[in-house]
């Protein structure tokens, strides 16, 4: 009998430490690392940003993807011409933080992106994050100011 709640004692202990182990830590801010996380207490930065009323059909359109591996693309047309950035991010607090890796842009004769160049070392820009009801903003460090909101599905 003793064996038998010694070890009905260790497969209970067992099962409550696999359920401790699952917690919701992975739920929680991390302080906006970018990636898993990418958050601050007014949102999330993970996901796809246009600017407000714009559409591809425009003759100048701007949609940037925020990845949760902190890596993002931004792709810009503009008169017909098609561009496409690329880096990483991060997020802390309100302070975004994203390095430009280099561009490509699309090429109409084999209906492909291709390098348009690559940097040798990362160029950063920050701006500063306010999330809005309908999306955020950034402010640059020149003071400019955009808006986005997340692109329809």
């Amino acid at each position: 009998m003793r064996k038998f709640s010694l070890l009905g004692l260790l497969g209970l202990f067992a099962v409550v430490l696999c359920f401790n182990a699952c917690s919701d830590d992975d739920d929680k801010d991390n302080g906006g690392t970018g990636g898993a996380g990418g958050s601050s207490a007014g949102g999330s930065l993970v996901g796809t940003w246009i600017y407000p009323d714009s559409s591809p059909e425009d003759s100048y359109y701007f949609e940037i993807i925020f990845m949760e591996d902190g890596t993002y693309t931004a792709m810009e047309q503009s008169y017909g011409n098609k561009y496409m950035g690329y880096g990483t991010w991060s997020l802390n607090g309100n302070i975004l933080t994203r390095s430009y890796l280099g561009e490509k842009r699309w090429d109409e004769e084999t209906q492909s992106w291709v390098v348009a160049y690559e940097y040798d070392e990362p160029e950063y820009d920050t701006y500063t994050i306010a999330f809005t009801e309908s999306g955020f903003s950034w402010t640059e460090d020149s003071g400019d100011v955009e808006d986005f909101v997340r692109k329809p599905q």
